[in-house]
This record gives structure tokens, sequence and C-alpha cells, in this order.
């Protein structure tokens, strides 16, 4: 490269190339200027978290891998809906995939990350997803809070930044899950005998059933297709439901 002129020249180490620089001459604006690094300050800057995340899912296999895996668990949420699971973590990683394929600018990726792991923590305390959800909004909000300063004049400051970002997504995690556990709790020391629920998914054996508006895992001892009437006839030691599907009642007419 230095014979065919590509190059200025060739030095051993960073060092080398502030020595050999020195006083070079060059035109900047049409005026001949010359570089003084004696004396100049530098600054080495680290890599950021997101930028390994991004070096690792902008890979072309798993940048596939994680928009057949996104669109498989969004696909299964969609025709059993109630999982919950497959839908969280299909659409993060959609998300990451639309952004490793750059059919998402970075940006605009991450903040969708950002808004999704806040709707999904949210969205914890009104569906009893038993903490998925609010794991699943979590993972999304600290993914997506990484990308939120992104200044490069900043960059003394970007071990300070990912810390905060890390400790406030932990933090979340933890109130989520907490919150998530007592509201769990709460609901396994309520009686639910005689209670009228929902089929969530088809089943015949073990699946899930809306009950007072909450997603709990039962058993049956006969099919149910999604949408069926259930009656709930006890709730077992380890918080699942023992049900049957509700037998319609005929009144007679008089």
């Amino acid at each position: 490269a230095l014979k065919a002129g590509v190059i200025d020249l060739v030095v051993a180490d960073f060092s080398k190339l502030l020595e050999k620089l020195e006083g070079k001459k060059f035109l900047f604006h049409g005026k001949e200027t010359s570089l003084a690094l004696k004396d100049a300050k530098i600054n080495e800057i680290e890599p950021r978290l997101i930028d390994y995340l991004l070096s690792h899912i902008g890979h072309p296999q798993i940048a596939y891998m994680l928009m057949s895996l996104g669109s498989m668990g969004v696909y299964i949420e969609i025709i059993n809906p109630g999982l919950i699971f497959p839908g969280v973590f299909g659409a993060i990683s959609v998300i990451l995939g639309l952004i490793s394929l750059q059919a998402l600018p970075v940006n605009m990726g991450f903040l969708l990350l950002l808004i999704l792991g806040i709707a999904l923590m949210i969205s914890e305390y009104f569906v009893a997803g038993f903490g998925v959800l609010g794991i699943g909004g979590a993972v999304a909000f600290i993914l997506g809070s990484l990308n939120l300063f992104d200044d490069p004049s900043a960059f003394e400051y970007q071990d300070t930044i990912r810390s905060v970002s890390i400790a406030v997504g932990t933090a979340m995690l933890l109130i989520t899950f907490v919150v998530a556990r007592g509201l769990l709790f709460g609901a396994r020391k309520r009686k639910l005998d005689g209670a009228i629920g929902e089929a969530m998914v088809s089943f015949d054996r073990k699946g899930y059933v809306l009950v007072d508006e909450e997603r709990w895992h039962a058993d049956t001892t006969e099919t149910l297709n999604r949408g069926d009437q259930i009656e709930v006839l006890k709730k077992k030691p380890d918080g699942r439901l023992l049900v049957w599907k509700r037998k319609e009642v005929v009144k007679e007419e008089a």
C-alpha cells in the first residue's frame, strides 16, 4: 500500500505514529497547516456494550436465526393466545433481527425495544403473566436503553452511562418480579372452586384457562377447545386448577 501511494507511512505502534506525524504539513480548506501532536491528549475509547451486541447480531446467520425464531414465536402466540412467552420472545427477536438486517435504523430499533419493554412491564400489572411479561419487558428495556446515549463527545462517561442503564433495568426487573410474585401469591390464596372461565387454548390434559380475567395453568380430563366455557372443580396445592367443560343449563319452559 505504501509503494502504491495509498498510505503515507508505516509505523510499529501508536506512539511511533504520533512521532512521525509531528510537524507534518497538509492543506486544510485551501490553507497549509501542520500537525502539533507532541502534547496532544490521547483518549482511548473502549467499545460499548451495544457495539459488542451489534457485532454479534450483525452476523448473517444470527440475523436469520433471530428472524426465524422471532416469527415462529409471534405465530405461535397468534394461534394460541395466552401462552405469553412465545409472543414476548418473538417480538424482541424480530426487532433485533430487523436491526441486524438493517431493515430498521439502529436508533429506531432500540427505541422500539425500549417502548416494548415499558409496555410489557406495565402489562404485568394487568395480565397474570406470572413474571414472563415483566422479565421480558425488563430485558427489552435494558437492551433498548443501551443506545440512549450515543454521543461520541460523551466517551468519558460511557462506563457510567452503561452502569446506570443496566442498574435501572435490573432494578425494574426486580421490582416487577417482586410485584408479579406478590400478585401470584395473592391469587393462589383465593378460593376459585366453582368459578366460571374459558379455555384460552385447545388442550386435552394440560393448558391455560382464563378465570376472573387472570391466566391460570389448568388440568382437565376431557378435551377442551379454545373458547369453551369451563368450571373450576378445585385448586391444587401447586396452584394449578382442575377444570371441566361447563355443561349448558337449559331452562325448561313453564
